[in-house]
């Protein structure tokens, strides 16, 4: 995993300090947010939050369920967008997202 703090591209503020690390994938996956369902690119996932990148755009603080064929599905929160790239905030317990996440990342090559 990586370990990421402080300023990120692709739309994290300058205040941000990450207190988790996140791996790097890239995953496909679907939003799910207000009934509607769009296609997306997971660029990062770890315990906290993911990183995806999708054509449409979906308001701040809107719930999503992030589903994805490699993990199942996670709910969270947007907080950030810039373009379309979209952070989000997992909402799920952390001992789920663990559980949820645990076989999918340990099947990532090492780097």
């Amino acid at each position: 995993m990586d370990e990421t703090s402080g300023a990120q591209a692709g739309g994290q503020g300058a205040g941000e300090r990450r207190q988790t690390s996140r791996a790097t994938v890239l995953w496909t996956g679907q939003l799910q947010c207000r009934g509607q369902v769009a296609d997306c690119i997971l660029l990062n996932v770890g315990l906290t939050g993911a990183m995806v990148r999708t054509a449409v755009p979906i308001e701040h603080s809107f719930p999503v369920t992030l589903h994805s064929y490699h993990f199942g599905e996670l709910t969270g929160r947007v907080v950030w967008q810039d373009g379309n790239a979209i952070g989000l905030s997992f909402e799920d317990e952390p001992d789920r997202v663990i559980e949820t996440l645990a076989r999918a990342l340990s099947e990532l090559p090492a780097a």
